[in-house]
């Protein structure tokens, strides 16, 4: 089964996380189920006053090993100091000159549902105009009954801050 949706994202202080959906395509179930639900999870983090659970800080991960992962990149392995399906094990990869952060890869270190086993995850993220954020997000999970299932969300930005963002 396939579905997709597109949405309207906001993040402000005020208001939170908000969505709206502009269009739909595919399996029903697969966008309740999915997409709608990871949209849902999304804005019940940001109004959860456990939002810094997930945090890159020491308080949620050891930082491990450091090593050079290409010309441009270090790789840095992390552990998550507890299980919680926010939490990843695996690695981050940073710019050696800014120490901007590219790419989260790695495992959940807790399985979201009984149902889903070994999560995998890469969230990549770049600098738009002077501001740092997520640019796409893609996973793949082993699901009871199912099998094997991949989720895939790409970010766009009209507004940061509010301000217009350059085109590229």
């Amino acid at each position: 089964m396939n579905a997709s949706i597109d949405a309207w994202t906001t993040l402000d202080p005020v208001h939170g996380f908000r969505y709206e959906i502009t269009s739909r395509d595919g399996s029903s179930l697969i966008q309740r189920k999915v997409l709608i639900a990871a949209l849902d999870a999304e804005q019940e983090s940001h109004r959860s006053p456990d939002s810094g659970q997930a945090a890159l800080t020491p308080a949620n991960y050891e930082f491990l090993d450091i090593s050079p992962e290409d010309g441009r990149l270090m790789k840095v392995d992390v552990r998550p100091r507890r299980k919680h399906v926010m939490l990843i094990q695996g690695a981050l990869f940073v710019e050696a000159e800014s120490a901007d952060l590219v790419r989260i890869d790695g495992e959940l270190s807790k399985r979201p549902s009984f149902w889903t086993r070994r999560v995998r995850v890469i969230r990549e993220y770049e600098r738009l105009d002077g501001v740092h954020v997520p640019v796409s997000m893609r996973s793949t999970a082993d699901v009871l009954i199912v099998g094997a299932s991949s989720f895939a969300m790409t970010y766009r930005y009209t507004e940061i801050n509010g301000k217009t963002v350059s085109e590229k």
